[in-house]
């Protein structure tokens, strides 16, 4: 995620944003706007997440994910320890286009036969599939009934952050001012277009005399007149 008050308010309480379809960052999850199955989804709030893996298919090294979520490597990738989730998180399937349609029309439409199907895995079924372009984010989801666009507790553990490899030392500090030594850190690396995971230890405080210098350097400011700054 971006570093920003919310991610903050995620780092503090342990609790993350769930938002509702229509507010995800693909706005063709938002299939029933306008369709007499909206009441089943407008009130769910999703929390997602991805699942790592070291091998194949690891979320920390793919720059699509760095680029989409963290304000183009700005931003950070935080590590849960599932404790135990409740709602239990759903795998998404990975489809075309085609084939989620059918199947949305087929639920659906058990559902107008069979009204005894509960609405609560009704919902979290059809939040659970993705077109097949999707696939390289090894989603996981949450569905919270009632708690959209609220922050909710996936009931996971931060253990790990890492660090975007364009963030900026004074967001890192604002991360390592909330957690401290509670946590490991890392940082992405962009090693001749590659990207690579390292250990990291976040800045502890700001270096006011490098920024001072680089803000000077920046409105054309020269050393000669620095020094005389400096002399006052």
């Amino acid at each position: 995620m971006t570093i920003s008050p919310r991610s903050i308010v995620s780092l503090l309480t342990g609790k993350f944003w769930a938002a509702s379809l229509d507010k995800m960052n693909d706005p063709f999850e938002d299939r029933f706007k306008g369709s007499e199955n909206r009441f089943l989804t407008d009130n769910c709030g999703v929390f997602c997440a991805s699942k790592f893996e070291e091998v194949e298919g690891n979320i920390l090294t793919n720059p699509l994910m760095w680029a989409h979520y963290t304000d183009n490597h700005t931003g950070i990738a935080i590590g849960l320890k599932t404790l135990s989730f409740a709602p239990n998180p759903s795998q998404i399937i990975y489809m075309s286009e085609n084939e989620i349609e059918n199947q949305f029309k087929s639920l659906l439409d058990s559902h107008k036969i069979n009204k005894d199907i509960a609405i609560t895995p009704l919902a979290e079924i059809l939040f659970k599939y993705k077109p097949i372009y999707w696939k390289y984010e090894n989603e996981y989801r949450q569905v919270h009934l009632r708690a959209a666009n609220t922050y909710i507790d996936p009931n996971a553990e931060i253990n790990e952050v890492v660090f975007g490899f364009r963030s900026k030392e004074e967001d890192e500090l604002a991360v390592w001012s909330v957690l401290r030594n509670t946590i490991k850190y890392k940082k992405a690396i962009n090693r001749n277009g590659r990207i690579e995971i390292d250990d990291y230890i976040p800045p502890m405080e700001l270096n006011v005399k490098k920024y001072l210098q680089l803000n000077l350097d920046m409105t054309g400011v020269t050393h000669d007149k620095i020094s005389r700054i400096n002399s006052f």
